[in-house]
C-alpha cells in the first residue's frame, strides 16, 4: 500500500533558537521538542551547543525532498517560523495568528494552501484547496493530476480528498502511518500478510464497505471459500500446470496486491503494472478478461490449457489468446466451465458430460451490458425486503443499498448467472426509509445498474402484504362476432390479519405504468375484491398494473407493505 491521506494536516512546528541540520538528533535537544502530531504546539529552546531538528514521519518525509527545515523553520523565527519569510506556497505567516497550549497550526497556511499561488491571508485552522494526490502520488511527476480506477475525483479538490478518505483514516496523517478503515476497524496499511491484506480489500470488497465518490465496490465472490477462488482461501490442488517461483502447486493466499495495485492502476480490474514481478500493460486487458493472458502468463508457465490439446480431444489451444479468461477463471472459482473428466463415463450424471458434447459452449464475446425485462421492485416488511428483476441474459443478482443515496454501503446478493434475480434484504429497522439500486453483470462482466430507488420498511404493527390473484390477459380473436367495446375484470386477493387483530382496509392501486406514477384508481376499501372495466381496443391495446397495501383500519398509521405490481393485457386482434 503507499501513502494517500488528507491534506489538511496538522503539523508540529518547533521553534528553534538557532538553525541546525535536518535529520540529525543530538542527546541535548530536549526529547519533547517536537509535538504529537495530533497535539499542541510547544515552544522549545534548543540548547545552544547543539542546535538540531527532526521531527515527525511527515517532516522526514519532506525532507527527503527539497523541503527542509529551513524551507519552513529559519533562524529566529517565533515558533520556528520568521515572521518576514513567505512560503514556497506564496503565504506570509507574519498574518497569521500561532494558537498556544492546545491549539494547532495546519501546514495548509504555507504549501499548501495555496500550491503555487498568490499570497493568500493566514488562516490556521482551514483546510486548503490542496488534493491528497497532490502529495500522495504514484505517478510521476509529483503533484501531476492523480489517476485512479479506484473512482478517486481527478480535478475536484475537495472531492479528491473526499474519495481518499473513504478508505483512508487521517487522525494520524503526519505520523507517516498509513491507516485503512475496513468498516470494522482501522488497521495499519504496512502489514504484509497476506490474509490481512486481503481484509483490507474485503472490508471494501466484502459486501458491506464504503462507497467511493458515491460508487459502491464491486463483490468478491468465493474469495474466501474454501471451494471459490484458488487465488484466495483455497489452497490449489494441483491445477495450474508449472508455476514460476516462488509460486508452488498447493499455494496459500496470495497477496491482493500481487496483481492489484490499488492505487495507480487505469484498468478496470486494478491491475499493477508488474504481477510475478514481470510487466503486464494493464490497460490492456478489458473489461471481458481479454489479454488477461499477459497477467495470468507471469506465474502459469507452459502452454495454456496445454491438457486440453491431447490425443482424441483439441489438437490446439480451444481458447486461444484473444479470448476472455475471466469467462472460465475469475474470483469465483470456474464458474462458467465443466471440467470435463472420464470419471464413470459414459454413465456419469451428465455434469461432465455437457462440456464436450455442447457445441459453442464458449460464446462470442461481446460488450453489452444485460437489460432489466422486468422491475426491480421491492416487497417490504417491518425487518426485511424482498427485490425481484429480470434481465434479458443470464447475469448476476446484487442489491447495493443504505440508509441514503450518498451512502449505498451494503451490498446483498450472489454471482450466480440467472435471468430471474430475487435478492432478500435482511436486518432492517422499521420505519425507515432504504435508497437501493440493483446491480447485475454477465458472463463477461458487462454491468448494468438500475436506477436509484427508495423504499420505507413498514412497522412492524402494520398487516402484511395480501397475495394477488394473478389477473389474465383478455385477447380476443376478430371474428364473425365483433370483440365487445369493453372487458370488465375481477381483482381478487387474500385477506391478512392486523397484528393486534383489528380489522383491515385494503388500498386498491390500478395503472398504465409499473411505476404507478400516476395511478387510475387509488381508494382504500374494505372487501377482497373489486371490479373494474377497460376498453378493448385492437392490438396492441394496453397493459395495466395493479397492487394492493393492507393497513389497520382503527390505527390507519400502520400500513403495511404493497405487494409486487402484477401486469395484464386488454386488446383484440384479426387473424391472418
Amino acid at each position: 500500500m503507499r501513502s494517500i491521506g488528507a491534506v489538511a494536516v496538522v503539523c508540529a512546528v518547533v521553534a528553534l533558537s538557532a538553525c541546525g541540520r535536518q535529520g540529525t538528533t543530538d542527546s541535548a535537544v530536549d526529547p519533547n521538542a517536537f509535538a504529537a502530531a495530533d497535539g499542541p504546539v510547544r515552544q522549545v529552546e534548543a540548547a545552544a551547543t547543539a542546535p538540531a531538528c527532526g521531527g515527525t514521519g511527515a517532516h522526514d518525509r519532506h525532507a527527503a525532498t527539497s523541503i527542509v527545515c529551513a524551507s519552513c523553520h529559519p533562524c529566529g523565527g517565533t515558533y520556528g517560523f520568521a515572521n518576514a519569510q513567505t512560503f514556497p506556497g506564496g503565504t506570509d505567516p507574519s498574518t497569521g495568528t500561532v494558537v498556544r497550549g492546545g491549539g494547532t497550526t495546519s501546514c495548509t497556511v504555507a504549501c499548501h494552501y495555496p500550491l503555487g499561488a498568490s499570497q493568500q491571508t493566514v488562516t490556521w485552522s482551514t483546510p486548503g484547496p490542496l488534493a491528497c494526490s497532490a502529495c500522495h502520488s504514484n505517478v510521476a511527476p509529483a503533484n501531476q493530476t492523480y489517476r485512479s480506477a479506484h473512482a478517486v475525483a481527478q480535478v475536484d479538490p475537495t472531492a479528491n480528498r473526499s474519495a481518499c478518505q473513504s478508505c483512508h483514516e487521517t487522525s494520524l496523517h503526519t505520523s507517516g502511518h498509513v491507516r485503512i478503515d475496513v468498516g470494522s476497524g482501522i488497521v495499519d496499511a504496512s502489514v504484509t500478510d497476506p490474509v490481512q491484506l486481503n481484509g483490507i480489500c474485503q472490508g471494501c470488497h466484502g459486501g458491506t464497505g464504503r462507497t467511493i465518490s458515491g460508487q459502491t465496490p464491486p463483490v468478491l465472490p468465493g474469495w474466501t471459500s474454501s471451494t471459490g477462488d484458488f487465488h484466495g482461501a483455497r489452497a490449489g490442488t494441483g491445477f495450474g500446470g508449472t508455476l514460476a517461483a516462488p509460486y508452488k502447486v498447493g499455494q496459500g493466499p496470495l497477496a491482493c496486491t500481487e496483481c492489484h495495485d490499488p492505487h495507480a492502476s487505469q484498468n478496470a480490474f486494478l491491475f499493477a503494472s508488474t504481477a510475478g514481478g514481470v510487466p503486464v500493460v494493464p490497460a490492456a486487458i478489458d473489461r471481458a478478461g481479454v489479454g488477461a493472458e499477459m497477467l495470468c502468463a507471469n506465474c502459469h508457465l507452459g502452454n495454456r490449457h496445454a491438457g486440453c490439446m491431447i490425443s482424441n480431444c483439441h489438437g490446439s489451444d480451444p481458447v486461444p489468446a484473444g479470448k476472455p479468461c475471466f469467462f472460465c477463471h475469475g474470483h469465483e472459482g470456474i464458474v462458467n466451465f465443466t471440467l470435463p473428466t472420464w470419471d464413470n463415463h459414459p454413465n456419469g450424471n451428465g455434469n461432465y458430460c455437457n462440456h464436450c458434447h455442447t457445441a459453442g459452449w464458449f460464446p462470442v464475446v461481446e460488450y453489452t451490458a444485460p437489460r432489466f425485462s422486468t422491475g426491480p421492485t421491492v416487497v417490504a416488511a417491518a425487518t426485511s425486503a424482498t427485490v425481484t428483476w429480470t434481465t434479458d441474459e443470464p447475469a448476476t443478482s446484487y442489491v447495493e443499498m443504505g440508509t441514503s443515496s450518498a451512502a449505498l454501503g451494503t451490498t446483498v446478493g450472489n454471482g450466480t448467472l440467472t435471468t430471474t434475480h430475487q435478492v432478500t434484504l435482511p436486518g432492517l429497522t422499521q420505519l425507515t426509509t432504504y435508497a437501493f439500486r440493483v446491480r447485475s453483470s454477465d458472463a463477461f462482466r458487462n454491468v448494468a445498474f438500475s436506477s436509484l430507488a427508495s423504499f420505507t420498511t413498514p412497522s412492524a404493527y402494520a398487516p402484511p402484504a395480501p397475495a394477488l390473484t394473478p389477473q389474465p390477459d383478455f385477447i380476443y380473436e376478430y371474428g364473425a362476432t365483433p370483440p365487445p367495446a369493453s372487458y370488465t375484470a375481477t381483482f381478487q386477493w387474500s385477506a391478512v390479519r392486523a397484528p393486534d387483530g383489528h380489522p383491515v382496509q385494503y388500498r386498491f392501486q390500478l395503472a398504465t405504468d409499473a411505476s404507478f406514477s400516476a395511478p387510475m384508481v387509488d381508494a382504500w376499501i374494505s372487501p377482497t375484491t373489486v371490479q373494474q372495466a377497460f376498453p378493448v381496443n385492437e392490438f396492441p391495446g394496453a397493459t395495466y398494473y395493479w397492487r394492493v397495501q393492507a393497513r389497520d383500519a382503527v390505527d390507519t398509521g400502520y400500513a403495511g407493505p404493497w405487494t409486487q405490481a402484477d401486469g395484464f393485457q386488454v386488446y383484440w386482434y384479426m387473424p391472418y
